[in-house]
């Protein structure tokens, strides 16, 4: 019985990881459009929406997107009055094929410019799609990453990591704060080289932070206030949380988590009793191949689940099923 119900929870736990891994670009069908507009449109509205991307409703499918979507991922880092109390913002995005990029255009967008949109897109992990942003009138374009999200999962099937979107919110936002006082240029380049160094600041204190955010700015020819400053260091940590997720199920530690979840899996099925023979050489050149891919930490915890846990717990020939069946799904999801 306890065999059974631990088998039962590591396959709940495996369908998990699997549902939950980061999309990658094979997931992604080129070509794939969908309309997300703002709920609070009126039917005028909506119809200009509509020729300002040159199509006619019922061309694509649509989504909704209201204004309480929208403050899942602006409320507390956005102003009110970048925020709104009404869902204006309109998206029409369309798929692109692996390698593409991305192309935004905006329509009556005045706080957010084009780049601001393609760095946060990537910070979220969208990175080939024609992205065309529109609003009945001047708007600050804030919401419209709502209507991408929105728009883009549906497309796929799969939702965006959690993190990574709202780090990405951040960095909209803080980028264009610093736009109204030292230009949209100059703060694209400065978040973007923040954004370099991510792995390095996750290990300082936040004076190291700061100074490392003064150094930036000297160096690009950029005057930043304090409070500017302390901006980019928020933006830092919520990016930086962002940055240790990868390495989570989709990222570098998705080799690790299934490793791991083998020797789960591995230990519950194995009879009991008596000696049984070693893994061998398998389960090294799985280590080997993960080398690679995980940190330090990583690596040593795999060795200690093949030293200590794994040894005599399952034929070879067994272990190379799961393995190459491991090593498909890492693949897939890097």
């Amino acid at each position: 019985m306890l065999k059974k119900f631990s088998i039962c929870a590591i396959s709940f736990l495996l369908a998990i990881m699997l549902g939950c891994a980061p999309v990658s670009a094979a997931e992604v069908a080129e070509g794939e459009s969908r309309v997300a507009i703002g709920a609070d449109l009126t039917a005028e509205q909506r119809a200009q929406i509509y020729k300002d991307f040159d199509l006619s409703a019922g061309d694509v499918p649509e989504l909704l997107v209201t204004n309480q979507e929208e403050r899942l991922y602006l409320e507390g880092i956005a102003p009110e009055n970048k925020i709104g109390s009404v869902a204006l913002s309109c998206v029409y995005i369309q798929t692109l094929g692996e390698g593409e990029g991305l192309n935004i255009s905006l329509h009556n967008v005045n706080w957010c410019s084009e780049n601001m949109y393609r760095n946060a897109l990537i910070t979220a992990g969208i990175t080939d799609a024609s992205v065309m942003i529109s609003a009945p009138f001047p708007v600050s374009g804030t919401a419209a990453l709502t209507g991408i999200y929105k728009a883009y999962e549906d497309i796929t099937g799969q939702k965006l990591d959690e993190s990574a979107k709202k780090a990405a919110a951040s960095e909209l936002v803080i980028t264009g704060d610093l736009a109204e006082a030292i230009g949209s240029v100059d703060a694209t380049l400065l978040v973007n080289e923040l954004k370099g160094i991510l792995d390095q600041t996750q290990n300082m204190t936040d004076d190291e932070v700061r100074a490392e955010i003064s150094a930036i700015a000297k160096d690009l020819g950029v005057e930043v206030s304090d409070s500017q400053v302390e901006q980019l260091l928020r933006l830092s940590q919520v990016a930086g949380v962002d940055e240790a997720a990868h390495l989570s199920v989709g990222g570098v530690g998705g080799p690790l988590l299934i490793t791991l979840l083998i020797a789960l899996l591995v230990a519950a099925i194995a009879p009991g009793g008596g000696p049984r023979p070693l893994l061998g050489d398998g389960v090294v050149g799985l280590v080997d191949l993960l080398h690679l891919l995980l940190s330090q930490v990583g690596q040593w915890v795999i060795l200690i689940v093949v030293r200590v846990i794994l040894p005599g717990q399952l034929p070879i020939g067994l272990l190379n099923l799961v393995v190459a069946g491991a090593l498909a799904h890492t693949q897939n999801a890097v």
